[in-house]
């Protein structure tokens, strides 16, 4: 299986780092507006969560055992679960130090599949599920949970 990319910065043109951090100031303007919402129609997280196969999605990250991507600092901060949340894991993600993505704004691609297809952990005390070598809680209570490919986190524009 092939190494999962984890970086520190955003990897996208000069003009798309402007264009996010644009984005980011206007939200942090007027309070409460997601990325999604920014670069789409408001239901594109949802929209992207509740679906199959590849996805890249931006969010906010929560690291707590599994790395849960939400919608909004809002739904982070909150009591909330799917579809304002997605959980994720690496393959073999013990092995992985993601406290630098623990809450900061990221953009995460990988594969979404559903929770109720993956398999048991092979001796359990507890049952647990099992994706790529990594145990995910479900933390989010969604139908789909995240297998991450690649990780960065977005750039934020410096306080004035």
């Amino acid at each position: 299986m092939a190494t999962p990319k984890i970086a520190k910065h955003q990897t996208m043109g000069n003009g798309g780092i402007k264009k996010t951090m644009g984005m980011l100031v206007a939200c942090a303007t007027i309070g409460n507006c997601s990325i999604a919402q920014a670069n789409g129609s408001g239901s594109d997280f949802v929209g992207k969560i509740d679906g199959n196969g590849a996805v890249q999605i931006v969010g906010w990250a929560r690291l707590r055992g599994e790395l849960m991507i939400f919608d909004t600092p809002a739904a982070m901060d909150g009591k909330v679960s799917f579809p304002h949340c997605i959980s994720g894991v690496f393959a073999n993600q013990a092995a992985l130090d993601l406290s630098s993505f623990d809450g900061k704004v990221v953009n995460v691609s990988g594969t979404l599949l559903k929770y109720a297809d993956l398999k048991l952990e092979d001796s359990p005390v507890l049952p647990r599920k099992i994706l790529a070598g990594s145990v995910i809680p479900n933390f989010c209570f969604g139908n789909n949970v995240l297998l991450i490919k690649h990780l960065d986190i977005v750039p934020q524009p410096s306080a004035p």
